[in-house]
């Protein structure tokens, strides 16, 4: 049985590689912005994790990518073996102002699905026809700023992770994010109930991501996650 609620420090794509076929719900997919992050080839990079996402994602499971709105262009071709359920415009407070484009006001959500089922893995019916309708436009601020140095410039909101991880997966499951970053999808998953993987490269955000998780280690029956 494969453990879960753990936080593994370490290159998501090699860690993917240890993962079981078709052994996670739903996969929660925050790319790093800016093509840098350290990789000589960032394209080929998203290419080979959505092979691996396509792999250890179950049947009817769900797929987010988030990433800015250039990057998607450029690299929604790699998810091809998915079916297309949503494309959700993130928007922003403030705006970026290139010289040579209008300005940049959003990020991009891709949410894709594994299967023929689009009702499998999808609790929106209900959520959708209450006062709290959602619809493919959603106001955001990203960004986490806790206690001292805890501090993630793009992290995505805490109540705005707990709506995708509640709408796109079922509690009891196991949610996947290979892009970890400060925790907020770990501490999500422990609010609503679901299990969850994390992947991170950066060690200084695996400090911050444990120490938003503690609270929670005390309350709960979570494995002590990895340092």
């Amino acid at each position: 049985m494969m453990e879960t609620n753990k936080i593994i420090q370490g290159d998501c794509l090699e860690v993917l590689k240890t993962l079981p076929d078709e052994s996670v719900d739903f996969i929660l997919a925050d790319y790093p912005f800016n093509c840098q992050d350290g990789r000589k080839d960032y394209f080929e990079f998203v290419k080979k994790t959505a092979d691996e996402f396509y792999r250890v994602l179950k049947l009817n499971g769900n797929l987010l990518v988030l990433n800015n709105p250039i990057n998607i262009f450029k690299t929604s071709s790699f998810y091809h073996q998915f079916n297309y359920r949503n494309g959700i415009a993130l928007i922003r407070k403030g705006s970026l102002r290139p010289a040579w484009m209008f300005g940049f006001q959003h990020n991009y959500a891709l949410i894709l699905y594994k299967g023929n089922s689009k009702k499998e893995k999808w609790n929106g019916a209900t959520t959708n026809h209450d006062k709290s309708f959602l619809t493919d436009v959603i106001e955001y601020q990203n960004g986490f700023r806790g206690k001292g140095k805890m501090w993630h410039p793009q992290a995505i909101p805490l109540e705005l992770t707990k709506t995708f991880v509640s709408v796109l997966s079922d509690h009891g499951d196991v949610v996947l994010d290979p892009f970890l970053g400060s925790g907020t999808t770990a501490v999500a998953c422990v609010e609503t109930g679901r299990n969850f993987i994390g992947i991170e490269l950066k060690p200084e955000y695996v400090k911050i991501a444990h120490k938003r998780l503690r609270p929670y280690l005390e309350q709960t029956k979570l494995t002590e996650v990895t340092e």
